[in-house]
This record gives structure tokens, sequence and C-alpha cells, in this order.
């Protein structure tokens, strides 16, 4: 029921993304990425682009008229960008400590993240459903738990987030920015005035990612299949996005698994500092006091 739910409220988001190509402007593509270490704390990254004026839609062949599709005046509707963008999109949210950053890529496209770490599931959860504000009840609860052993012996461990989970934590964010005229003109500074398409048409879902260790699972949300009008239209995505995966040396995301402790990496930077022969004193005294039996206590 819920995923009907979240599947009826973008439905009209197709028709709304092709008048809007038509004119001129363009939905942000949102994707997210849900990563947990092995201590079971973890982050959760939202990404909106906004993709810069007359860039190439992504994953586009060429249209009927043998050309590349290509964006409008997408910046004609933004009234403020970076820090005051960023500070704009966090003031519409319910999570104090969700960390906002908006940038410009070279290519023109202006990049949103937003981002929030947890110590555990049951934090992420809710901090998820804070994250939501009015839509909490369509939040459904994250799972991460051990799952066995691999071949090899590691503990393997299992992640289960809800698909629908990024798209209704940030549902309320973007009507807040589509309402807020010091943030967001409808009328694209006169050249199209797209108040009639509701705030769903500035952005669309495209992909969600859930990682263990190194071990990541993409579940497509929204597919572009239309070259001659660049229009897309939400997939029949599962209703649960999950991997199973383990943490090594080589994780790098911190658990007993998941690279240096803190205390190696300040011992590490110490020796790269250090003359030559400081270092090679240093590693005779570790090598002579490692060979030397431990007494009784």
């Amino acid at each position: 029921m819920m995923k009907k739910k979240a599947l009826i409220a973008t439905a009209a988001l197709s028709a709304a993304t092709l008048a809007l190509v038509l004119t001129g402007c363009q939905a942000g593509l949102v994707t997210s990425n849900l990563s947990m270490n092995e201590d079971g704390s973890g982050t959760k990254i939202i990404t909106c682009e906004i993709l810069g004026d007359e860039a190439i839609f992504p994953d586009w062949s060429l249209n009927d008229s043998g050309e590349l599709s290509t964006v409008g005046n997408n910046s004609a509707y933004l009234v403020v960008t970076g820090d005051e963008l960023a500070a704009k999109i966090k003031s519409y949210s319910a999570l104090e400590d969700v960390e906002v950053t908006a940038t410009t890529n070279d290519a023109g496209s202006t990049i949103i993240t937003l981002s929030y770490s947890f110590a555990n599931i049951g934090e992420y959860n809710t901090k998820t459903k804070t994250l939501a504000g009015d839509d909490a009840d369509l939040i459904q609860n994250a799972s991460f738990m051990m799952a066995g052993r691999d071949d090899e012996g590691n503990q393997l461990y299992t992640l289960r987030d809800y698909t629908a989970n990024t798209q209704n934590s940030i549902d309320n964010i973007f009507e807040s920015f589509w309402n807020d005229p010091t943030a967001f003109d409808v009328t694209g500074s006169g050249q199209s005035d797209i108040s009639s398409y509701g705030y769903k048409s500035i952005y669309a879902v495209t992909a969600v990612t859930v990682s263990v260790g190194d071990t990541s699972q993409t579940t497509p949300t929204y597919l572009y299949s239309n070259a001659s009008s660049a229009v897309g239209d939400y997939a029949d995505y599962p209703e649960w996005t999950e991997v199973t995966g383990t943490f090594t040396a080589s994780s790098g995301n911190g658990g007993n698994g998941g690279g240096l402790d803190t205390a190696t990496i300040a011992w590490l930077s110490a020796l790269s500092v250090v003359a030559v022969v400081g270092v090679a004193l240093a590693i005779v005294a570790v090598v002579k006091k490692k060979s030397t039996p431990k007494s009784d206590e």
C-alpha cells in the first residue's frame, strides 16, 4: 500500500517533466547512498543535480532532429546559489544536524547534497522520519543485521532500506523550496511560468543505493526513455533495496575492519616527518621489543 501511494503521488511527474522540458526547465536529478560501517554507524547522502543551462541530458541518444537533447535555462528559476542556497535548503528541514552543501561544477550544474550520520540503524530510522516532516508516516524502518559468513570466513551483513524512503524524506523540502519566492522563481525570471505544474515537477529521484563495505546495490527508480522529448517515468522498482557484504581492511568505512585506527594514523604521520636515521632506530627498537620474551606476572 505504501508503494502504491508513493507511485500515485509521482505518477503526474512524467507529463509535468515533459512540459517543463518544453518550456525550458528540467527536474533536478536526485540520487542517494545509505552507507553502513561494521559497528552499525553510517551516513546517508542525498544528492540533487540541477543541470546547467543548455547542458546535455544524461543518457540520451540523438533526438528526431539528429541533435543531442539539451536543458533550457534552469538557472532562471534559481534565485539563490552557493552557500545561500544551502542555507535555504537547511532551513526547510526539521532535522537539525543535517549537513547541506550547494556548489557549481565545471559544467555549470548546481549540486546540492544533504547528509546525516547516525550511530546505529535505529537512529537512522528516527532521523529519516524527522527529515521527512509531515511525511514521517510514509517512512519504513531500515534493517542492518548479521547474515552468516562468506567462503573466507568473513562476517557478512545485510542492509535493507525501503526504496521510497529517499523520496518521502525530502518531498517536504522540495515543496518548501518551491513555495519560497526568495529561493525559487516559478516564473523563470519572466521566461516561462511553471506555477501550474506543482512542486513535484522540479525533482525526480532517479536511483537509490545502499552500501555495506565495498559492496553496493543500486535501484534505478526513474528512467528517461524518449530522446526526442526527453521525457521519463518512474520505474516499477522493488519496494526494498538491499545488499549483503562484508568489511575488510580495504573498505575504509570504519568499524572493526574498516581501516586504520586513530592511533595508527597518528603514528604513521609522525614517522613521515622524522629523519631516516630516527626511523631506522625506531624500527630497531620495535623489533627488539617484540623479540624480548614477556615476563610472567
